[in-house]
């Protein structure tokens, strides 16, 4: 019974005390990470931008493009998604949890677009109203391809 009331007692902090993000809904950040692949083989500069907007008081939902740069035996990588996040905000540290999923395509000959599911973890700093950094960790699993760690900063823009 105990741990049933710290449940509630973590819910209700999360969802009714903790206060909600500003009055900003869209958002605009560019993105730079490493991906690395599960198996070990070489790894990719993610380089890439998100344009995001907040639907409810926690919840946002983002499109996204990533371009993958190959090294070592890495192709390059396109990669394009569409993503749920879900913060919980405080005034200077906001952690979030995101899932989403989207397509992929190698730049090799005659390589075809794929799909991937991304899920993963983070925390924003907000700077100001308007500006905040970030930096999460997703995994990603591609279809037909190899499954990534994919550790990422951000700087981010509301409006």
């Amino acid at each position: 019974m105990k741990k049933f009331y710290a449940i509630l007692t973590l819910l209700f902090v999360i969802f009714v005390v903790s206060p909600v993000k500003g009055e900003s809904s869209m958002y605009v950040r560019p993105i730079l990470g490493y991906a690395i692949p599960v198996d070990g083989s070489d790894g990719s500069l993610a380089i890439g931008g998100a344009l995001g907007y907040t639907l409810m008081e926690r919840l946002s939902l983002e499109a996204s493009y990533t371009r993958l740069i190959g090294s070592g035996s890495a192709p390059d990588n396109n990669l394009v998604e569409l993503s749920g996040t879900f913060s919980i905000y405080f005034p200077v540290l906001s952690p979030f949890a995101k899932a989403g999923g989207g397509f992929y395509k190698f730049s090799a000959p005659g390589a075809a677009y794929k799909g991937f599911i991304d899920i993963g973890l983070g925390a924003e700093l907000n700077i100001i109203p308007i500006i905040n950094v970030g930096a999460g960790l997703s995994y990603m699993a591609l279809f037909d391809g190899p499954d990534y760690v994919y550790p990422y900063l951000y700087a981010g823009l509301s409006f």
